[in-house]
Order: C-alpha cells, then structure tokens, then sequence
C-alpha cells in the first residue's frame, strides 16, 4: 500500500479552509497572506488526521504512512519525523486528542466571524462539511475502529454545539465543493438528515448509533472509491421497544441516509406486518414475501411486530415467511435494508427461531421509552406543528394525565400523546360549538378542560 490515501483528501479540505479562513479574517477585518491561510488550514488538517487516528491511543503504521506523505512536505514537525516510529515520539497524537471536544482555534476564528457577521456563514458552512468528510477520510485508512468512529461523533456534536451557542446554524452541504469522491456530495446532503435525526425529542441512545451507522457507512464508501479492501458487513437492523418510541421515523431516515450515500437507489420506506407477509394456502407465502420485497427495492423494509411471524406450530406458514425473508435479505442485500421492530423479548424469539437470522440481523437499536418531560415535550411539538397553543391550565394537566400513565408492557408513549392531543382537539371543539362566531384565539387555544383526566386510557 502506497501510505498516499490522505493526500488528494488533504488538498481538498485545506484549498476549502483555507478560503473560509480568509472570509472569517475579512469579516473581523484583518487581512493575512494566502500562505498564512493555507498554513493554517494545513496545520487544522493535521490536527484532526492525529485526533481521529490516535483517539484509541494507538497508531497503526498504516495511519502513520498516510500522515507522512499527506504532510511531511508541508509541516516540518512530520518532515522531521519521516518514518512510523519517529512520528509516533512526537506529541501531536496526545495533543490533538482533547480538541476533538473543543473547537480549534481556527474553528473558533470562523464560528465567531459568522456570529459577527450575523447569519449563517459560508465560511462555517464549509469548515464544518469539510472536516467531517476529512475525519471519515482519516478514518478509512487502515481497518477502522469503533472508538474512531465514536471520535468522529463527537467532533461533529462540538462543532454543531460551539455553532449553536454561537447563534450560527450551520447550512446544507450543497453546492460548496467537496471532493469528488465526498459522500456528501449526494442530492440530499447527510447532514441534512442527520440535523433532522438530531431534532428528534430524546432518543439519545438511538441517535448514537445511527451515527456510528452511517459514519461506517461512509468509510465503507470511501475505501470501496479508493480500491481499499472491505469488510462485508450487513445493513439489515432490529429494531427492539415499546409501540410510539420513532422506530418508523428513525427506519424513514436510515432510508434516506443510505440513499444520499448511493447504497439505496430511491431511499423510500415500505411497512407491513405479519398479516401482509403469511398467505393463507400452502406455497403463497413465498411468492406473497417476494412481492413486498420487490416493492421495498431500493429502499428500507420495515416488518413491525416481526416476532408475530414465530408464533404458531411447524405447520404455521409464518415460518415460511421467516425462511424466505432470511433468504431475500442475504440476496438483496445490496438493494434493500430490512428493519424488524417489536418487544424486546419477543424479538429475541424470533430471532433464535432461524439460524440464519442472527448473522443477516446482527444489530440490535433499542428505543427506551420516553421520560415524562419528552413527553410532555411531544405534546408541545404538536402544539405548534398544528397551530395551537396549551394555556397553564393546559399545561399542568398534560403534565398530570402523562404521569399518571401506567407505564406497562406496550405502553404506547407517542402514540399515547398524539392520541390525547387528538382527544384534545375533539373537547375543544365540543367546547366552542355553543360560541357562534369564535375567534382566532379561542380557535387555537386548548385549556385544562380541553385535556384528558388522569387515568384516560387512549385505546
């Protein structure tokens, strides 16, 4: 291997940081050369190249090799240092790995040029973009690791939370010149859905791993862009928690996620269950599993209450189902995600139910149940999604009806909100149909009244 794999990367990301540097210097005012520019960007690049590979405090050779040639001819601390173990004696390893949960100085310079300037900044916008992609880039050298993939996570949530605090969203990726071989580059930027994913209420578990998901799913197509070798790995997920916890919202997003990156050619989501997948005569089964699979090509399909399909005798054609969807997921693998949701244990069932299950659905994402405030929050959210607003009364009883909700076995937490929030709508209405004329105000505001008691139950 050449050791050449973070060169054409490096260019990338340093010609890019180094022009938002110059915006963030003029918009403060100040004025350096080019070459003060480029340095600078260079010596960012070399920062983050030495937190990704030495975030688990060990530096392969490979790694080692790839920052030699991406950065001996510029910097002179790896020029002096030209071979694996010199390099390894120096301390830009231990000293880049705390920055990846602190922006740089030069990240800094560019967040607080665009809170100066007072809107979103170009500037920031292609530092960040860029700096993820390099990160994945530094990542794809050599076999990655999990705790690399976990850095490059909290890189992103530092520069997101240091550009929040700032007053500074950061902008969609489109159109600022990533590399070619940038994933990135995609019609529907990643970041765009990562955003949406992270705009979630709770979840934090889940979101977690859908970005070490993605992140490896990057790298992945990054080494196959470079001729580097591959781990085949399964895309295919269980999805384990109680009804109302986002599991479709989360299996929506995973399909355009893997969509923007090129795996999946329409990134639509196809749902069914136990009733669209099992026939009723003896040889439909097979053929009825295949029709849904050919509807879910190019996309992800979700089973919900897959487990259903383990219940019954050896005579039940549920088994079948199981049979053929183990086949179609290893034979489609590269043109469909399956997704199977239901309760933890049952789950687990299913599966043990076939040998060839667990090494097609390695994964397991578990969705906790949301806490009383987050549901309390859900309410709110639809509040404003729908053009309402909760009075105090209001409020204090959504919060009295959600904490004493018994939280058993299938409890079905946004569902159970979403179905008080609709028996809100209905009491209100109710409510305002003796006032012949009501106004704007009265059409939007729900009261304690309006809100279910205590000990309602939802279905």
């Amino acid at each position: 291997m050449s050791g050449d794999e973070l060169v054409a990367p490096t260019e990338v990301f340093v010609h890019a940081v180094s022009g938002a540097l110059e915006r963030a210097e003029k918009a403060a005012g100040r004025s350096r050369t080019a070459p003060d520019h480029r340095t600078a960007a260079m010596a960012e690049a070399l920062q983050i190249a030495a937190a990704i590979a030495g975030c688990d405090g060990s530096i392969s050779d490979l790694e080692c090799w790839a920052i030699i040639e991406a950065f001996a001819p510029h910097l002179p601390i790896v020029r002096s240092n030209p071979e694996p173990q010199l390099l390894r004696t120096t301390d830009i390893f231990q000293k880049s790995r705390p920055w990846i949960l602190k922006p740089s100085r030069v990240a800094n310079q560019i967040i607080n040029a665009a809170a100066a300037a007072g809107d979103v900044s170009d500037g920031l916008t292609v530092y960040f973009h860029h700096a993820i992609d390099y990160a994945h880039a530094v990542a794809s050298v050599g076999e990655t690791q999990p705790d690399e993939l976990t850095a490059i996570a909290k890189l992103r949530a530092t520069l997101l939370q240091a550009a929040l605090e700032a007053g500074v969203p950061v902008g969609p990726a489109d159109g600022i010149g990533l590399g070619q071989d940038s994933p990135s580059t995609a019609a529907e930027s990643i970041e765009t859905v990562l955003a949406e994913l992270d705009s979630l209420i709770g979840l934090a578990a889940v979101k977690e791993e859908v970005h070490l998901i993605t992140s490896l799913a990057r790298i992945q197509k990054l080494r196959a862009e470079r001729g580097l070798a591959l781990t085949t790995t399964s895309r295919h997920l269980v999805f384990t928690g109680n009804p109302g916890t986002g599991k479709t919202t989360v299996a929506r997003l995973i399909a355009r996620i893997f969509h923007s990156l090129g795996y999946l050619e329409k990134g639509h989501l196809v749902e069914t269950d136990r009733s669209g997948l099992v026939a009723s005569f003896v040889g439909q089964t097979a053929s009825t599993v295949r029709e849904v699979f050919d509807e879910a090509r190019g996309g992800v399909l979700l089973i919900d209450e897959a487990y259903a399909l383990a219940r019954g005798d050896e005579r039940d054609f549920g088994h079948e189902a199981i049979d053929t969807i183990v086949k179609l997921s290893e034979d489609r693998r590269n043109d469909t995600i399956v997704v199977l949701t239901g309760y933890t244990d049952e789950m687990a069932i299913l599966v043990d139910s076939n040998p060839g299950m667990e090494s097609r659905f390695p994964r397991t994402v578990h969705f906790a149940d949301y806490t009383d405030a987050e549901l309390i929050q859900i309410f709110g959210q639809m509040c404003v999604t729908h053009q309402y607003q909760a009075d105090d009364g209001a409020r204090q009883a959504v919060s009295a009806l959600i904490s004493s909700a018994e939280r058993h076995a299938g409890f079905g937490n946004g569902r159970f909100v979403r179905n008080a929030f609709e028996e809100a709508l209905g009491r209100q209405a109710v409510r305002l149909h003796t006032i012949a004329t009501p106004t704007n105000d009265e059409l939007v505001l729900l009261t304690a009244a309006d809100i279910p008691l205590p000990g309602w139950k939802s279905d």
